[in-house]
């Protein structure tokens, strides 16, 4: 046996490895955990909506939708703008290669209800 050859280091949960883009990972996936957060993503691909609007398109109640729109926000997947006091929100341009991919995943994906 070749006791010269160490074996290779395995990374521990204690690793402060780039603790940054493993925070921005979890807080997307987060983000993109929850099928109302996925479909709110899915209508903003196209357009910026007011959140009254976009209670109405989702059939949702103004303070959960708000919930919703904060965890998106926080996570960069949305942006938002105050006209007055109204808020609309729009899909943030993707900030990573990582965001990316998961906004790609949430336009491929088929969420019509199963039969």
């Amino acid at each position: 046996s070749d006791a010269s050859v160490s074996k290779p280091r395995v990374p521990s949960a204690s690793d402060d490895i780039a603790p940054r883009a493993a925070d921005v990972l979890v807080t997307a996936a987060k983000a993109i955990a929850d099928r109302l957060r996925v479909n709110v993503l899915r209508v903003l691909k196209e357009d910026s909506y007011g959140v009254l609007e976009l209670c109405s398109i989702l059939d949702i109640a103004q303070p959960a939708l708000s919930h919703h729109l904060k965890v998106l926000h926080e996570a960069g997947m949305t942006a938002r703008r105050r006209e007055g006091t109204s808020v609309f929100y729009r899909r943030a341009p993707a900030a990573s290669p990582l965001h990316a991919a998961m906004l790609a995943a949430v336009d491929a994906v088929d969420l019509t209800p199963a039969q």
